[in-house]
């Protein structure tokens, strides 16, 4: 059967196809990654509750651990991070500096969500929940602050505190990224030099909803979300392979006609 390609219609090809082969290479790469993330995270999650005696150890070893610290909120007004939504109502995450016992180094704690509504009030209610100062007991989940940000806090209003935007941030070392409050920057503002912060709250799937009889409302859902990188390598081969057959389509198509 005759065959007869234009050469113009192979260059093209040729640098598409290359295109295209290392746009599914780079994707199976991501998923491999993503593939020993998740494998770690899961270790991670089935691993005992963390303790004290556990924040001695790397921040890596701690990320996606379920943990119960003992410790003291410090005595500091807490941080709001704005543009979180519980449901369907504005409102803030509550940040506040806690210094567990036994020499570890001080880290931050998401204390939950409080509305924007009666703002006031509900930072009253959280502080009388654990007060500053008093020994307690905080149970969540361990995450890591991967990502660098140099991100400001908005200035307080008259209606509205001081508060800090979200930002776009690495999903504690996981292949995706998501919108949440800016660690590193908030801890740089409080001296904190631990490299994990804890999420409070029961542990929640994703069909579950937060119980909202009281403030703050918190918990955390312990299933780490992956981008389906597989799928994408998948589609970019299979756009290859398709390029691949038009070409000698009409090479076939041009030694006919000739």
């Amino acid at each position: 059967m005759p065959f007869r390609p234009s050469v113009p219609a192979t260059i093209t090809s040729g640098i598409a196809l290359a295109i295209l082969v290392n746009l599914g290479l780079w994707q199976y790469g991501r998923h491999v990654e993503s593939s020993a993330n998740l494998i770690t995270i899961h270790k991670h999650l089935d691993a005992p509750l963390a303790t004290n005696e556990d924040l001695s150890k790397p921040p890596a070893e701690l990320g996606w651990r379920k943990a119960t610290l003992t410790g003291q909120f410090i005595d500091t007004a807490p941080y709001l991070v704005s543009g979180r939504f519980e449901f369907g109502q504005p409102g803030y995450d509550v940040i506040a500096p806690f210094q567990p016992f036994g020499g570890a180094p001080t880290m931050l704690v998401n204390r939950g969500w409080i509305p924007d509504e009666g703002w006031k009030d509900a930072l009253a209610a959280v502080a009388r929940d654990a007060p500053s100062g008093v020994p307690t007991t905080v149970d969540g989940l361990v995450m890591t602050i991967d990502t660098a940000s140099d991100v400001s806090p908005l200035p307080a209003t008259d209606v509205r505190p001081e508060r800090w935007p979200q930002e776009t941030t690495a999903y504690a070392g996981f292949a995706t990224r998501v919108v949440g409050p800016p660690w590193h920057a908030i801890a740089k503002r409080a001296g904190v030099t631990a490299g994990v912060y804890l999420v409070v709250g029961p542990e929640l799937k994703h069909d579950q909803g937060k119980a909202h009889n009281r403030v703050p409302i918190s918990g955390y859902v312990a299933e780490p979300y992956a981008i389906d990188h597989l799928s994408y390598a998948i589609q970019w081969f299979a756009i290859g392979g398709v390029l691949v057959g038009a070409w000698a389509w009409s090479g076939i198509r041009r030694g006919r006609e000739a």
